[in-house]
């Protein structure tokens, strides 16, 4: 295991602590302490794979913990590695190719959700309630065969919010997520050895294609749809002109410091929208 164990900064105590000094040692050593039972915990495995942990206050590092998982070792034996969308591929997951850029995976949504705050803040788009998701697309590159009142009515808040009710199965828990693994990868081999492959490239069509249950709006049943955010790379091609990652370096990363990144694309040129971004954990956690 390689671990880096920053001491507990004073200043930060004396904040919390304000005028009783006397405390501070206390303190201090009650959250070493904690750090230490916690990466015992860690060690013993029973948080599953950990490959950092980093706690910063007011802008200074407390403590950051990493740790060196055998990936490649984990992998043999179980996963063919030739495919970039590939769970645990060693070349992609956890780490981008042997870089400090850690897979995000989900939490990709929410620098996504930010993103199109940013389209709002500029009166790039109208607001979320209000801006139709249909005004977005281009009827030249894609077909809606199921368009119908609901689709009509489709915001873009009703797909951050995933109150969409797409005709969507997806189980957030661990394992095998129907739809999602239709576009992004799924099992197709009943051996030892399991072959992923993508079942299609155009993920906008695919989604597209799926069709309302039913009305979209806070009366719709919530449903966890990777999808829905997925469709948020139409709306900011289409209102930017740019792709995703491109608009984000000029109007996110870039004021923010963050230069070591990188956002995975799908076959067909969109950034993976849903769980394709990678960042530094010192550049996460300035979110």
């Amino acid at each position: 295991m390689k671990l880096f164990k920053f001491s507990i900064i004073a200043a930060t105590l004396v904040g919390l602590t304000a005028c009783n000094t006397v405390e501070a040692p206390s303190k201090a050593q009650e959250l070493q302490s904690r750090i230490d039972a916690l990466e015992a915990d860690i060690q013993s495995g029973k948080y599953g794979l950990i490959d950092e942990i980093l706690l910063q206050h007011k802008g200074q590092t407390v403590f950051h913990l990493i740790f060196s998982n055998t990936y490649d070792d984990i992998c043999i034996g179980k996963y063919l590695k030739g495919l970039p969308f590939f769970f645990v591929n060693p070349a992609w997951h956890p780490y981008y190719r042997d870089t400090s850029a850690h897979t995000l995976q989900s939490v990709s949504k929410s620098v996504t959700s930010i993103l199109i705050g940013v389209l709002e803040e500029k009166g790039l788009i109208s607001r979320v309630g209000d801006a139709k998701f249909l005004d977005f697309v281009d009827m030249r590159k894609y077909d809606i065969p199921n368009r119908d009142a609901n689709f009509e009515a489709l915001t873009l808040q009703h797909l951050l919010t995933m109150r969409d009710n797409f005709d969507w199965v997806e189980n957030p828990d661990w394992g095998w997520h129907e739809d999602l693994d239709r576009i992004d990868e799924i099992d197709v081999s009943a051996s030892d050895v399991v072959i992923l492959e993508q079942e299609t490239d155009n993920w906008i069509q695919y989604i597209l294609n799926k069709g309302l249950k039913g009305a979209p709006g806070e009366d719709a049943p919530w449903s966890y749809n990777s999808g829905a955010t997925q469709l948020m790379s139409v709306v900011i091609e289409h209102v930017t002109g740019l792709k995703a990652s491109e608009f984000a370096h000029e109007q996110l990363f870039r004021p923010m410091g963050i230069s070591d990144y990188y956002w995975k694309e799908t076959n067909a040129g969109s950034n993976d929208m849903l769980g394709g971004l990678y960042l530094k954990s010192t550049d996460l956690v300035k979110f």
